[in-house]
Protein backbone atom coordinates (compact mmCIF):
# COMPACT_ATOMS: atom_id res chain seq x y z
CA UNK A 1 0.00 0.00 0.00
CA UNK A 2 1.26 3.44 -0.90
CA UNK A 3 2.09 5.97 1.87
CA UNK A 4 -0.63 8.32 3.19
CA UNK A 5 -0.77 11.76 2.05
CA UNK A 6 -1.69 14.53 3.69
CA UNK A 7 -2.59 17.47 2.20
CA UNK A 8 -3.29 21.15 3.39
CA UNK A 9 -4.89 24.03 3.20
CA UNK A 10 -4.06 25.06 -0.45
CA UNK A 11 -4.41 21.79 -1.77
CA UNK A 12 -7.80 21.30 0.05
CA UNK A 13 -9.35 23.88 -1.57
CA UNK A 14 -7.89 23.75 -5.40
CA UNK A 15 -9.09 19.71 -4.84
CA UNK A 16 -12.67 21.15 -3.80
CA UNK A 17 -12.63 23.55 -7.09
CA UNK A 18 -11.72 20.62 -9.06
CA UNK A 19 -14.82 18.53 -8.01
CA UNK A 20 -12.83 16.16 -5.69
CA UNK A 21 -15.16 13.85 -3.34
CA UNK A 22 -14.74 15.21 0.56
CA UNK A 23 -16.11 12.72 2.98
CA UNK A 24 -16.46 14.16 6.57
CA UNK A 25 -15.54 11.43 9.33
CA UNK A 26 -16.42 13.15 12.04
CA UNK A 27 -20.00 12.76 14.41
CA UNK A 28 -23.42 13.35 12.82
CA UNK A 29 -23.68 16.37 15.89
CA UNK A 30 -20.08 17.85 14.84
CA UNK A 31 -20.94 17.64 10.95
CA UNK A 32 -24.58 19.52 11.33
CA UNK A 33 -22.70 22.30 13.54
CA UNK A 34 -20.48 23.13 10.27
CA UNK A 35 -19.08 21.34 7.56
CA UNK A 36 -17.39 21.86 4.19
CA UNK A 37 -20.13 22.37 1.64
CA UNK A 38 -20.60 19.69 -0.52
CA UNK A 39 -19.48 17.11 2.14
CA UNK A 40 -20.56 13.74 2.73
CA UNK A 41 -20.88 12.23 6.33
CA UNK A 42 -19.95 9.22 7.57
CA UNK A 43 -18.91 8.85 11.05
CA UNK A 44 -16.06 6.86 11.71
CA UNK A 45 -17.72 7.07 15.35
CA UNK A 46 -21.38 7.15 16.55
CA UNK A 47 -23.19 7.24 20.13
CA UNK A 48 -24.50 4.21 21.69
CA UNK A 49 -27.82 3.93 23.78
CA UNK A 50 -25.96 5.63 26.22
CA UNK A 51 -24.48 8.18 24.60
CA UNK A 52 -20.97 7.02 24.82
CA UNK A 53 -18.61 6.94 21.73
CA UNK A 54 -18.11 3.81 19.75
CA UNK A 55 -16.51 2.52 16.43
CA UNK A 56 -19.21 2.65 13.87
CA UNK A 57 -20.15 -0.82 12.59
CA UNK A 58 -21.32 0.56 9.55
CA UNK A 59 -18.22 2.91 8.23
CA UNK A 60 -16.16 0.52 6.02
CA UNK A 61 -19.11 -1.23 4.23
CA UNK A 62 -20.74 2.75 3.82
CA UNK A 63 -17.66 4.51 3.07
CA UNK A 64 -16.72 1.98 0.21
CA UNK A 65 -19.71 2.37 -1.28
CA UNK A 66 -19.62 5.77 -1.38
CA UNK A 67 -16.09 5.97 -2.46
CA UNK A 68 -16.03 3.50 -4.79
CA UNK A 69 -14.93 4.68 -8.44
CA UNK A 70 -13.62 8.16 -7.18
CA UNK A 71 -10.10 8.98 -7.46
CA UNK A 72 -8.25 10.49 -4.31
CA UNK A 73 -11.28 11.14 -1.94
CA UNK A 74 -10.47 13.65 0.42
CA UNK A 75 -10.47 11.95 4.06
CA UNK A 76 -11.21 14.64 6.58
CA UNK A 77 -12.04 15.28 10.62
CA UNK A 78 -11.74 17.69 13.02
CA UNK A 79 -8.41 17.85 14.05
CA UNK A 80 -7.05 15.30 11.53
CA UNK A 81 -6.85 12.01 13.94
CA UNK A 82 -10.19 10.53 13.11
CA UNK A 83 -9.74 10.88 9.49
CA UNK A 84 -5.64 9.01 9.63
CA UNK A 85 -7.87 5.91 11.32
CA UNK A 86 -10.22 6.11 8.69
CA UNK A 87 -7.91 6.29 5.75
CA UNK A 88 -6.23 2.53 7.24
CA UNK A 89 -9.42 1.31 7.40
CA UNK A 90 -10.10 2.31 4.23
CA UNK A 91 -6.57 1.36 2.72
CA UNK A 92 -7.27 -2.23 3.91
CA UNK A 93 -9.47 -2.55 1.21
CA UNK A 94 -6.62 -1.77 -1.11
CA UNK A 95 -7.54 1.72 -1.99
CA UNK A 96 -3.79 3.45 -2.07
CA UNK A 97 -4.92 6.83 -3.48
CA UNK A 98 -6.56 8.43 0.04
CA UNK A 99 -5.77 11.97 0.82
CA UNK A 100 -5.84 12.87 4.51
CA UNK A 101 -6.75 16.56 5.19
CA UNK A 102 -4.29 17.32 8.50
CA UNK A 103 -5.52 19.87 9.66
CA UNK A 104 -9.23 18.95 9.33
CA UNK A 105 -12.11 21.18 10.19
CA UNK A 106 -10.83 22.96 12.99
CA UNK A 107 -7.20 22.68 12.88
CA UNK A 108 -5.01 20.08 14.46
CA UNK A 109 -0.98 19.65 15.36
CA UNK A 110 1.66 17.87 13.28
CA UNK A 111 3.58 15.23 15.39
CA UNK A 112 6.09 17.58 16.75
CA UNK A 113 3.31 19.94 18.28
CA UNK A 114 2.93 22.30 15.49
CA UNK A 115 -0.34 24.02 14.68
CA UNK A 116 -1.56 22.88 11.28
CA UNK A 117 -4.35 25.83 10.48
CA UNK A 118 -8.27 23.62 9.42
CA UNK A 119 -10.48 24.82 6.89
CA UNK A 120 -11.93 27.53 9.21
CA UNK A 121 -8.79 29.03 8.85
CA UNK A 122 -9.46 29.70 5.37
CA UNK A 123 -12.11 32.33 3.74
CA UNK A 124 -13.89 29.29 2.25
CA UNK A 125 -17.60 29.18 3.11
CA UNK A 126 -19.05 27.09 6.36
CA UNK A 127 -22.13 25.36 5.88
CA UNK A 128 -24.66 24.23 8.03
CA UNK A 129 -27.07 22.53 5.83
CA UNK A 130 -26.15 19.64 3.88
CA UNK A 131 -26.79 18.93 0.30
CA UNK A 132 -29.56 16.50 -0.34
CA UNK A 133 -28.17 12.46 0.32
CA UNK A 134 -25.34 13.91 2.11
CA UNK A 135 -25.85 13.30 5.78
CA UNK A 136 -25.28 9.43 7.20
CA UNK A 137 -28.57 8.84 7.95
CA UNK A 138 -29.46 9.64 4.03
CA UNK A 139 -26.44 7.68 3.14
CA UNK A 140 -27.19 4.55 5.48
CA UNK A 141 -30.77 4.07 4.01
CA UNK A 142 -29.51 4.66 0.16
CA UNK A 143 -26.54 2.44 0.69
CA UNK A 144 -27.35 -0.49 3.28
CA UNK A 145 -31.52 0.20 2.63
CA UNK A 146 -34.14 -0.24 5.49
CA UNK A 147 -32.39 -3.92 6.90
CA UNK A 148 -29.18 -2.26 7.54
CA UNK A 149 -27.22 -4.40 5.74
CA UNK A 150 -26.10 -4.36 1.97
Amino acid sequence: MAPLRDIDNEELLRLLAAGSIYLDVRTVEEFSAGHVPGAFNVPLLVRDEQGALVPNPDFLTIATALLEGKSEPIIACQAGGRSRKACALLGQTGRSDLLNYAGGFGGGRDPFGAKIPGYVATSAPVSTQPEPGHTYAELKERLLGSSGTP
